[in-house]
């Protein structure tokens, strides 16, 4: 790659968040696609990757800890028919499309296919970044028990649309869409989670399995599913799950269905650890008879959108209050 190539490429980065990039990659789904043809002149054969499997194959030739970058190509999806394990640490995925508000639905795209790919992706190395890409999971199977599984520390998504296209991959109660394990931190911001027309009929959205501290962030995110069945819900912290803090900025939870899902947030591990929720005044939840069981509202904390007239002084001086359970 030329000097003036990497400096283009590199000032690009600089926008999605990454400075001081290492070695640049590139794959895409065919050569013979626009971007494919164009992107061949600018990466060196060993940094240029095609055709299916192309993005774990890409990781496999990449460093670990030296903000090495794959980019993705937008003229098609890239099918994986194995999961991918992203082990690496500080080596980043960037999408090479815009990150527009829209969020969902990017022409960088990873597809699964096959009934091996679950999770689609595994994100076990440390502070590793992932921009502007689809992670799209459609497997036919009810092994499918989630699309993306983070159990790295220090990660963060930015602009990413984690994606359900099979319904009977959530046909059973351990999946989660996006499953965070013994992750420390990590950060999730701008992404989209779900779909509104892929019906759900079991599990969840997103789902805590770690029985150790996770702090995470979750910043002008979009959820939203289509659920099936009433028992179907947007979190779940399983029991024994360890303490930390989850904080929610700005985040729409939409089940776009005439069923209503009975709790939006279904958690005896929050009960056992203390581990506390926390969503500002610009969260909201649509589709849910409750956010949450009355056992557990004591670790669900809110902006003042959701207080009745009894919390309206705490309101005006911007306490954060449990939410009210009897009048949701």
């Amino acid at each position: 790659m030329s000097a003036r190539s990497r400096d283009l490429l590199s000032a690009a980065l600089i926008g999605a968040g990454i400075m001081g990039a290492g070695e640049l990659y590139f794959a895409c789904a065919a050569s013979t696609n626009a971007d494919g043809a164009y992107w061949r002149d600018w990466f060196d054969r060993e940094k240029y990757f095609t055709g299916t499997n192309a993005i774990g194959t890409a990781h496999a030739s990449m460093g670990s800890g030296q903000n090495d970058v794959l980019f993705v190509g937008s003229a098609a999806g890239i099918t994986q028919t194995s999961s991918i394990t992203w082990s690496n640490n500080l080596c980043h995925m960037v999408g090479m499309n815009p990150a527009w508000p829209g969020q969902r639905s990017h022409r960088s795209r990873i597809n699964a296919s096959g009934a091996t790919c679950y999770p689609l992706l595994t994100v076990s190395g440390y502070a590793n970044m992932f921009a502007n890409v689809a992670i799209n999971q459609g497997i036919a199977s009810t092994l499918g028990i989630s699309n993306v599984t983070v159990t790295g520390a220090r990660n963060y998504f930015k602009n990413c649309h984690i994606a359900l296209y099979d319904s009977s991959a959530a046909d059973v109660a351990e999946y989660g869409l996006v499953k965070l394990g013994d992750c420390s931190e990590v950060g999730f911001e701008g992404c989209y989670f779900g779909s509104d027309s892929v019906t759900m009929s079991s599990g969840t959205m997103l789902m805590y399995t770690s029985n150790t501290t996770i702090r995470a962030l979750y910043t002008n995110c979009n959820w939203v599913m289509n659920a099936a069945n009433a028992a179907v819900t947007f979190i779940h912290v399983k029991g024994g799950a360890g303490k930390g803090t989850s904080i929610f900025k700005n985040c729409l939870f939409i089940n776009n269905s005439a069923t209503a899902i009975t709790e939006g947030i279904n958690s005896t591990g929050l009960v056992n650890t203390g581990h506390q929720f926390y969503f500002d005044a610009g969260c909201n939840f649509a589709g849910v008879t409750d956010i949450c069981s009355a056992g557990t509202e004591a670790y669900v904390l809110f902006g003042g959108a959701y207080y009745s007239t009894g919390n309206v002084e705490n309101v005006y001086l911007g306490h954060m209050l449990a939410i009210d359970h009897t009048s949701g």
